[in-house]
């Protein structure tokens, strides 16, 4: 697993543009980054911010003042927190063009987005996009792809079953709780973590066997999604058992969370 990250700030320097159908003025700042990536394969990126973000992905060029055009996805909170994540499968020949604004106007402030999955991302920002579309006598194709975000809540309490993650405890000091994976649709799945405490997370094919982490496992991760929080990419197929592990970094740690996936069908959490 590769992850890539980026850092910048929307400021009152920042380009602005309508983003929304009906604007009485370019309100909303934003930021367009250029990419490709080095080969075929399953991306999440995400982001991490304290303002509320949007994120939009086109295909090949971004239009300010059509930004319909080559839209492949956009997403506002399925990162949770107020921040937006992008889950799909990119393809070596293609331009993309990651575009980071606010759900609201007018808004400024850091934020840092998180690549994650088989292939290295490397950000460029486009200092300048064209304002409107090439003229043309057809209509241009959008593509629109709309994943599905499920989520569950949960909490790590005193009477939450222990177990050793690390392999070398004196005893089984680590808070966890296993949930079943019920998909319906298979496809690229990513399950991040939302939470105060730092979070770690594990998937495991068929069953869990706390006393032997280890086995059947099929990824893990510690601060994926950022801010101490784990991001597990993952391709889903409907007739396989999945078994999702969320636990700590640290010893005996308890408190609240909420597990996000997203992807092309729901998914429900089944605790066991």
């Amino acid at each position: 697993m590769l992850i890539s990250n980026y850092s910048s700030a929307l400021t009152s320097s920042s380009s602005s543009y309508c983003r929304v159908s009906s604007c009485t003025g370019s309100l909303y700042y934003y930021q367009a980054l250029e990419f490709n990536v080095s080969m075929d394969g399953n991306c999440t990126i995400v982001s991490n911010s304290t303002m509320d973000t949007y994120g939009y992905l086109y295909s090949n060029t971004f239009y300010p003042a059509s930004p319909l055009t080559n839209v492949l996805d956009m997403n506002d909170d399925g990162g949770g927190n107020g921040q937006f994540m992008l889950s799909r499968y990119f393809q070596i020949l293609t331009r993309y063009i990651l575009v980071v604004t606010t759900y609201d106007q007018s808004v400024t402030g850091p934020f840092s987005i998180i690549a994650t999955g088989l292939v290295s991302i490397r950000f460029s920002q486009i200092e300048g996009s064209n304002s409107t579309p090439p003229t043309t006598t057809s209509t241009p194709t959008v593509i629109s792809q709309t994943d599905v975000t499920s989520q569950f809540s949960s909490a790590l309490t005193s009477s939450s079953p222990m177990f050793c993650r690390t392999g070398s405890c004196s005893s089984s000091n680590y808070y966890y709780q296993a949930f079943l994976l019920n998909v319906s649709t298979a496809g690229s799945y990513s399950i991040m973590s939302n939470s105060s405490i730092d979070t770690y997370g594990y998937i495991y094919n068929n069953s869990f066997t706390p006393s032997d982490p280890s086995t059947n496992m099929i990824t893990y991760d510690d601060d994926g999604a950022g801010a101490r929080q784990f991001l597990l990419t993952i391709q889903i197929d409907t007739v396989a058992r999945y078994i999702l592990v969320a636990t700590t970094y640290s010893t005996n740690v308890q408190g609240s969370f909420l597990i996000i996936a997203n992807g092309p069908g729901s998914v429900g959490f089944i605790l066991i």
